[in-house]
């Protein structure tokens, strides 16, 4: 894993995630930005496993409308985006997991 990639993870890591896919919850704006280098990553193609945003109470319903728009505008093609997941209970979490293995 790239040096990049272990610092974007790290808070992830160290609040108790699994480095191989990050779940990040609601949070501030460092949780944010964590979540946007995470994000970045799998945009290009230098982290290959997948993000999956724990969308307590649609806590990221905005962002996912973001990324949802910066697609339909064309500013990032929908394959850029796949390794990015919103998940709104543990049993959605398990089903974007399930196929990865």
């Amino acid at each position: 894993m790239r040096k990049q990639a272990r610092k974007a993870l790290g808070p992830f890591v160290s609040a108790g995630f699994a480095a191989r896919c990050p779940v990040p919850t609601p949070g501030g704006t460092g949780t944010l930005e964590e979540v946007s280098e995470v994000i970045s990553l799998i945009a290009l193609a230098q982290f290959d496993a997948p993000c999956i945003l724990f969308n307590l109470n649609g806590f990221y319903d905005d962002l996912h409308a973001l990324l949802s728009r910066t697609s339909d505008m064309g500013l990032c093609s929908p394959r850029r985006q796949r390794g990015i997941h919103f998940a709104h209970s543990l049993e959605e979490m398990a089903n974007i997991l399930v196929p990865l293995h």
